[in-house]
């Protein structure tokens, strides 16, 4: 597969294929970056020596980025077992000039051996085969192990942050790798949808729980984590969960990007909302804002606590859940456009 380079946010240069009709190709060259939040957040967060892994690398674009971060004394091991995204990511390897990203030809899932890859068109799409009857053309032949051996293969010292893209093969992923998730404490950034055709969607977050690990989803839309519920459905609107232990999360929140639940009741000061909406550029425009139902103007108040950046993040969020909750409850009273907008914009 032929492809060139493309150059993203943060200075990375990617090999991408040549053909427009793939994913990566047309976001990077419309965009100049990669759609997902996450990557964002791993901006702020991944630190100079750091030690990172990708599962489910593919031309690198979360891997070459990760190794910009973690310079000097940082690694980055990168799995990708498909040849051709694994060659371009190869060639983004030494066209980068980061020598401490390794790549690591192979899948990762519950054995050691070799198994079948399905190919797609999409190449971000390529996985593991689970039975023979659906290894039939387009398909290639990989090396597979586990996290436990490679981290024994490999000899990984602490592990800061894992992020796991592996279509289909998270749960096999984790099973490989209870050793490694006991022994290690890293971040970890996860598909919501990792499951087979017909699997049940939330079995990957559960397995995260039984290891130790707690849930997180993404909010601000890159700005902080928060709890997410083990009934909170996030399928439609949230392609990234996060997961980390207790000693992981402490860290986070000291460093102001994780908000814990609220311990006290908020307080929302009154006319805030209608304060914010004075200070926009629109406001002249729009005329004065009036408020016939006291639930949409509490949801306005509290999004406006939600706006003062140098709030508490676990302030911040709680006053962001208010305002979601507020917003709904307008909404279902008068589903006007302002107030389904503004419950839009709380999500």
């Amino acid at each position: 597969m032929s492809g060139y380079y493309v150059r993203m946010k943060g200075d990375v240069v990617v090999n991408v294929p040549s053909e427009l009709g793939h994913t990566t190709t047309w976001v990077l060259l419309e965009q100049e970056d990669w759609f997902e939040k996450e990557i964002n957040f791993v901006r702020r967060w991944l630190k100079p020596g750091m030690q990172a892994i990708d599962v489910g690398a593919n031309v690198g674009v979360y891997a070459l980025t990760m190794a910009k971060l973690v310079v000097p004394g940082g690694s980055v091991w990168a799995f990708e077992p498909a040849r051709a995204p694994a060659a371009m990511l190869a060639e983004g390897i030494a066209r980068n000039d980061v020598p401490h990203l390794r790549l690591v030809p192979m899948a990762l899932s519950d054995h050691e051996g070799h198994a079948t890859l399905q190919l797609h068109v999409q190449n971000v799409l390529n996985s593991l085969v689970h039975s023979f009857e659906a290894a039939a053309a387009g398909t290639e032949q990989v090396s597979v192990s586990t996290l436990d051996q490679q981290q024994a293969k490999l000899n990984w010292g602490r592990i800061d942050f894992i992020k796991i893209d592996a279509e289909g093969s998270g749960l096999s992923i984790l099973a490989g790798g209870e050793r490694f998730f006991a022994e290690q404490s890293p971040l970890v950034v996860f598909e919501v949808d990792d499951s087979q055709a017909g699997a049940d969607k939330r079995t990957l977050p559960a397995a995260f729980r039984k290891l130790g690990y707690d849930i997180y989803r993404l909010i601000g839309p890159d700005l902080m984590l928060v709890p997410l519920r083990a009934d909170e459905k996030t399928e439609q609107f949230e392609l990234n969960l996060f997961a980390c232990k207790l000693d992981r999360a402490a860290s986070l929140v000291a460093e102001g990007l994780l908000a814990v639940q609220p311990s006290a009741p908020l307080t929302i000061p009154d006319g805030d909302g209608l304060a914010l909406y004075d200070r926009q550029i629109y406001a002249p425009a729009f005329g004065v804002l009036a408020f016939g139902d006291p639930t949409y103007r509490r949801a306005l108040d509290a999004y406006a606590v939600w706006r003062v950046e140098t709030a508490a993040p676990v302030l911040r969020w709680a006053a962001l859940s208010a305002a979601l909750a507020a917003a709904q409850e307008a909404a279902h009273k008068i589903p006007s456009v302002a107030r389904l907008d503004a419950g839009a914009i709380c999500l």
